[in-house]
């Protein structure tokens, strides 16, 4: 049985305007995915990054090798990049956890301010 869920339902809603504002939304929330996936694989298993209003939050189980937790995090987004337009995405699977959000779910802390992409 597969114990990886997505869920991409949000009070927020979907993003809403023009094709290049969709287009936009979707290269910062891959780039996001991307960027908080790498500091947490590098980072002993837990990430926070910020792009251009977008947040997004990675972690690993502690008893995941670096590697495994890399892979399933890349398999976590994407499986919440079919999340998208959707104004946030939520992946947990087996071993890991991603989240991506336009509105800021997490508080603030050094490692947030070092890590951030503005």
């Amino acid at each position: 049985m597969d114990r990886d869920t997505v869920n991409c339902s949000s009070p927020y809603g979907k993003l809403s305007g023009n094709e290049a504002e969709r287009s936009d939304f979707q290269k910062r929330v891959g780039g996001l995915i991307e960027n908080v996936t790498e500091i947490a694989v590098l980072d002993g298993g837990f990430g926070v990054f910020e792009m251009k209003g977008v947040y997004g939050l990675a972690q690993c189980w502690k008893t995941v090798s670096k590697d495994g937790c890399r892979e399933c995090l890349e398999k976590a987004g994407q499986e919440v990049r079919g999340c998208l337009p959707s104004r946030e995405g939520r992946g947990l699977n087996a071993g890991c956890y991603l989240r991506y959000s336009t509105v800021k779910f997490y508080s603030d802390s050094e490692k947030m301010k070092e890590n951030s992409g503005n």
